[in-house]
């Protein structure tokens, strides 16, 4: 976090995998892949980072470490990078109305096997599909 230091005014954002850490430290913001399949989770846990509850923030990105093991075990077949899984994620949530797992060319999509296989495994993280 030197760059803080540094240059006070830049805002520092970190992706979920280190949020809680980097916010500890002052990141202001997130790059987030879990935005658009649920973003009441996303923004409850950035209130709890403002308000400082960092045992709650920490167990919170716990359990997305958790929920990103089994994304990754079902939707990074095939080499698919970050924008297609966010896209297929997006695509598993109610959140967003009439999306789809499909791309644009060049960008190939995931396949149907491993985004089916994403909505049956994340099943089991109920707490963490979005609630309309």
């Amino acid at each position: 976090m030197d760059v803080r230091r540094q240059a006070p005014e830049l805002s520092c954002f970190a992706g979920e995998h280190v949020l809680t850490a980097f916010a500890m430290h002052g990141a202001r913001g997130n790059y987030s892949w879990m935005a658009g399949y649920n973003p009441t989770f996303m923004l409850d846990w950035w209130d709890e980072i403002e308000r400082g509850d960092w045992d709650a923030a920490a167990r919170r990105n716990e359990r997305l470490h958790a929920f990103g093991g089994i994304a990754k075990r079902h939707l990074v077949e095939d080499g698919n990078l970050h924008g297609i899984i966010g896209k297929a994620m997006s695509a598993a949530s109610p959140f967003l109305v009439e999306t789809t797992w499909e791309t644009r060319r060049p960008y190939l999509p995931v396949s149907r096997k491993g985004w089916e296989g994403f909505v049956r495994a994340a099943a089991e993280f109920p707490d963490l599909a979005y609630q309309p």
